[in-house]
């Protein structure tokens, strides 16, 4: 293999991706929580993350492996980090927000039923599916629901992926002979059978087509990703026309299955691209890098997390009122205000917590 190219630089855009997909699914996609609108706030400008946001999703599981797959490849090819070691850093990353932000949501949809009779947006609201919202197996592993912190569906899935990664490093690192195809071939095969899942709605325990699938397919492409930038353009070209034909035989395909061509797209060759030309041009490193897009990339994990409690809150209030603010854009406005301010919260509340989890960790 060649060697490794000094990625440093590149992530200031890779961070940027991140700002604008968290900004496409909290603010636009998710805004049809508060219902279907025919005129929502700033729909001139705002009308593509309203339609397609929630593709969006798909850009985070792709940078999730992209940057996995920079941190770990060679840690866990060298036997440098057990599985206990690599999986408590994974827990410690992700289990604070979702227990913080279960349990907000868990008392303000008390409280919502209490004045409305019904939940806000969730309809398993039970023990069951709080219990596994607590271990962050609520989607994507052998359930396949929304419930509570609905986004969080997204932090369920993601744990699956990490711990599937892993195990696909450790297969490698038990190649005599790794090489530039071989590091390939599995993260492929798994991102295949994720898209063919979607393809094909398959709802099977951990390749759901809601849920896993989405991040298989769109998790391994970033691994794919991540290995491709450093080897020479002959592999390149190869997985790209590969890539192309997928697409030429789904759109081929396309009156057969009942598919969203969009989420698609952005899969197999929009969001791919887009990661990639930020990785080799300066143009979109100088861009990705204004202050407020990164100001959102820095708190992007806190703000797909908080977004959903935040407008069970706005919907409580507007719901004891006659008002119907939703379509004006200083209500809009509002609602951005407040998820900046509460996701700024949260992530102060996090580190401080997460500081206490590594303190008990390190005593025993």
């Amino acid at each position: 293999m060649k060697k490794e190219i000094d990625i440093r630089n590149r992530d200031v855009a890779i961070d940027g991706l991140k700002g604008i997909a968290c900004l496409a699914v909290a603010f636009c996609w998710h805004y049809q929580h508060f219902g279907a609108f025919q005129n929502p706030p700033f729909k001139m400008v705002l009308w593509p993350f309203y339609k397609w946001g929630g593709c969006a999703v798909e850009l985070f599981f792709m940078i999730s492996g992209l940057m996995m797959s920079r941190i770990y490849d060679s840690r866990i090819w060298n036997a440098e980090m057990s599985f206990q070691q690599y999986f408590r850093r994974r827990i410690i990353k992700l289990w604070p927000i979702q227990l913080v932000t279960l349990m907000i949501v868990l008392v303000e949809e008390l409280f919502f039923f209490k004045n409305n009779s019904y939940y806000f947006v969730v309809s398993n609201f039970d023990l069951y599916h709080f219990v596994l919202n607590v271990l962050m197996l609520q989607s994507g592993w052998f359930e396949n629901s929304y419930s509570f912190n609905t986004p969080a569906w997204f932090v369920s899935t993601l744990l699956l992926m990490y711990i599937a990664f892993y195990i696909v490093c450790s297969i490698e690192k038990r190649i005599n002979k790794r090489n530039d195809v071989n590091i390939l071939i599995i993260p492929l095969i798994l991102s295949l059978c994720g898209v063919a899942s979607v393809l094909f709605k398959l709802e099977v325990p951990f390749f759901h087509y809601m849920f896993a699938a989405r991040g298989f397919s769109c998790f391994f492409i970033g691994v794919v990703i991540n290995r491709l930038a450093n080897q020479d353009r002959k592999n390149q070209a190869i997985c790209i026309g590969i890539d192309v034909l997928l697409i030429v035989i789904i759109i081929a395909l396309r009156k057969f299955l009942s598919i969203n061509l969009m989420q698609l797209i952005c899969m197999l060759i929009g969001f791919p691209t887009l990661i990639y030309l930020c990785i080799v041009l300066k143009l979109f490193k100088n861009a990705l890098a204004w202050a407020p897009i990164q100001w959102l990339a820095n708190y992007s994990m806190e703000i797909f997390m908080i977004h959903f409690p935040v407008q069970i809150i706005i919907a409580l209030v507007v719901s004891q009122t006659d008002l119907h603010p939703y379509e004006k854009p200083t209500f809009f406005a509002l609602y951005i205000i407040t998820v900046l301010l509460s996701a700024y919260v949260l992530k102060q509340l996090i580190e401080y917590l997460t500081a206490l989890l590594l303190k008990q960790v390190k005593a025993v």
